[in-house]
């Protein structure tokens, strides 16, 4: 607030916005109204659909779409499984892997938290527990 306000911006109540606005701050994303309704002059603070690429389980799926699409120049992103949707593909991939090359690392992360919270490692399947929407990639230890 005090960057815009030394910028001579100043902050409307919602409840007197008009047309005769640069900048719509909010913490929330915005309706498609808000979005067709804005002049070219005005800047919202969120993208249309940004949470495609925020939340890790649609970030993971976008990436795979991408990889089918344009093959090998998207191959900078580990071997991914959102859960619980690709469970039976993840454990078949998992027991493949494993007789092949042995154990492996992969990382758990819950698909809508932030911060680090409630990602862990794990090398076997018994160890893996979630609750919730989760994305699985093979761990990489020097990327």
């Amino acid at each position: 607030t005090k960057a815009l306000n030394q910028e001579q911006f100043r902050e409307v109540p919602e409840n007197h916005r008009n047309d005769k606005w640069n900048l719509y701050w909010k913490a929330c994303g915005f309706t498609l109204a808000d979005y067709r309704n804005v002049k070219t002059w005005q800047i919202l603070n969120h993208f249309p659909k940004g949470n495609t690429i925020t939340r890790k389980d649609s970030l993971a799926r976008c990436l795979k779409r991408m990889r089918m699409v344009y093959g090998t120049i998207y191959n900078f992103f580990p071997v991914s499984f959102n859960l619980p949707i690709d469970y039976t593909k993840f454990l078949s991939y998992f027991s493949k892997i494993q007789s092949k090359k042995g154990k492996q690392v992969w990382i758990c992360k819950p698909s809508d938290l932030s911060r680090g919270r409630g990602i862990f490692l794990f090398d076997n399947i018994s160890d893996l527990l979630y609750d919730g929407p989760t994305v699985i990639q093979r761990y990489i230890d020097d990327p």
